[in-house]
């Protein structure tokens, strides 16, 4: 299989063998990590992590809101 690029919203998808990694200990969710070294195939393949934030916002119901 030849190099492609992966794209998920779940986990790190290794672009040469395709395995799926865990990201449960918050290991990529550091934008400055660029590159990872695949633990199925061993392979280093580059990384770009996105993050995304939102805000939810109630008013409180002890307070006016004039």
């Amino acid at each position: 299989m030849g190099k492609r690029e992966t794209f998920s919203t779940k986990a790190p998808e290794c672009p040469y063998c395709g395995h799926v990694h865990r990201h449960d200990d918050g290991a990529f969710y550091d934008e400055s990590q660029t590159e990872y070294e695949c633990e199925a195939c061993a392979k280093t393949f580059d990384m770009r992590v996105y993050t995304s934030t939102s805000w939810a916002c109630t008013a409180r119901e002890d307070q006016s809101h004039d």
